[in-house]
Formats: structure tokens, sequence, C-alpha cells
């Protein structure tokens, strides 16, 4: 199956895994928001992507009055547990001292680290909750280990594979299914929230299943003939509709 994944914005870099963790493992920083913090950045798979655009880059001044500003939007977390009030207090020490803001996300929090100019020291750093509910990997497996059955997609799709998983519209994934003959469906999720491949992506696929995992979630997974396969290509999304592909040329929609 062909993955295709976004391509970094314009004005855009990545700063590399390893570079990363030898500014970390210098800053003078610990506890455990920090440990987390750090966790977050350098996680697998991933890799951190330092922004060059927007309010990425700026004095301290400005990130001060930016997080000031929108404080009441955010109430205390924690009491300070995440370097929130740390944060305030080394932004303010640092003024119109230039900074560069690095983020990342793991399953509860978004991260923010402040780097300096030459990108090799951390000055300042901290944590926020991400909205809405949360749910952990194990979340994930436990509601694709015991769904429960809403329907299958009402469409034949005997003889096709997933030939083609288009992630270049972040939010927006398709999913390509063919059959020999290059007869097949083309799926468009809407509320996407969690993709997961399959091993071996090229499985044969069975029926495709909308579910509900004992977290209430709605997953879409494509189930393939072999069943001792180990991983199947799974999409929690609130929705999905198709579009028939009767040859290279032509496709109709043909269902919600």
């Amino acid at each position: 199956m062909e993955i295709v994944d976004p391509e970094p914005p314009a004005g855009q870099q990545f700063i590399l895994r390893r570079r990363l963790s030898e500014v970390f493992r210098r800053a003078p920083f610990q506890g455990e928001s920090w440990e987390a913090c750090v966790g977050a950045f350098l996680a697998r798979p991933g890799v951190p992507l330092l922004m060059q655009n927007g309010v990425s880059q700026a004095p301290a001044s400005f990130f001060l009055n930016l997080y000031t500003t929108r404080e009441p939007a955010y109430p205390p977390d924690g009491e300070g547990r995440w370097a929130e009030d740390d944060l305030r207090r080394r932004l303010a020490e640092l003024g119109d001292h230039r900074l560069t803001l690095l983020i990342a996300t793991d399953a509860t929090r978004s991260w923010a680290i402040y780097l300096n100019e030459s990108l090799d020291e951390v000055l300042a750093f901290h944590g926020r909750s991400l909205p809405g509910p949360r749910h952990t990997v194990e979340d994930d497996e436990a509601d694709l280990l015991e769904p429960t059955l809403i329907r299958h997609l009402p469409i034949d799709v005997a003889g096709m594979r997933a030939v083609r998983l288009d992630n270049s519209k972040l939010g927006s994934p398709r999913v390509v299914l063919t059959d020999a003959v290059g007869r097949g469906y083309e799926f468009r999720f809407t509320g996407l929230r969690r993709l997961r491949t399959s091993t071996p992506s090229d499985a044969e696929i069975h029926v495709i299943d909308e579910t509900r995992g004992p977290s209430g979630r709605t997953w879409f997974i494509f189930d393939p003939v072999d069943q001792t396969t180990r991983r199947k290509l799974a999409v929690q999304a609130d929705s999905a509709d198709w579009v028939e592909i009767r040859n290279p040329a032509d496709s109709t929609r043909t269902s919600e």
C-alpha cells in the first residue's frame, strides 16, 4: 500500500531528534513535567517540527503577552505542576531576547519549548492539557479488540486491496481500494482522530465494518480475508463516504 504523507509546509524545517536530545541533556530543568516534555518531543515515530512562521519566532515579551492574554481561557492546571508559573517568570526575565518556539503533543498534553536563536539551548518550557476527551493507546486497543458492530458498509469489496493511504491533507485521509483490474473505491473520512495502518499493508479486504468501541468512539475497520493478520487498517472518525472507481478516468459518488 502506498502511503502519502503531508509535505512540510513552505518556510518550515525539521530539527533532528538526535540533536534535540543533546540540547535536552544540557538543559537545567528537572522534575516530572520536564521528563514528560522531553518524552513527548523524543517519542517515536515522528520528528519534531521547528516552525519558522507565524508566532513561532519572536521576543520573549511577545510570547509572555500572548500567554497572559489567553490565560483567562486556560485556568491554572495542577497549580503550576506543568511549569506554567515558571514560564511566565522566565519569559519576563528574558524580556526582548528573541526566542524560537518548538511544539509537540503526547496523548494528553501539548508541550512547548523556547529555544535561543542558535537552537542549542532550552530557555523555557511548559505543558497544556489537550481539550476534549483523552484516549490512550490502550483505549484504542480495547476498541479494536472488543468492538460492537454498527453495520457492514453496503459495498462489495471482494478481491480488493488497500493500494493507497493518502494523508497529505491533514485531518482528511483517503483510502483507496482496488481489485486486479483497477475497479474499486476511494474512502473519505470526516472528524478524523486516529489512524492505524495494517500489517501486511497489502492484505486483501473481506468487509469494511463500522464499529463502536468500549470508549464510545466510532471506527471504520478494513477487515482482511486473512484473519491471522496482526493489525487491521482502522480509521477512527465520525463518518465516512466513498466514491466508486470504475476506471482511471471515471469515478462516481455512490453513498454517504
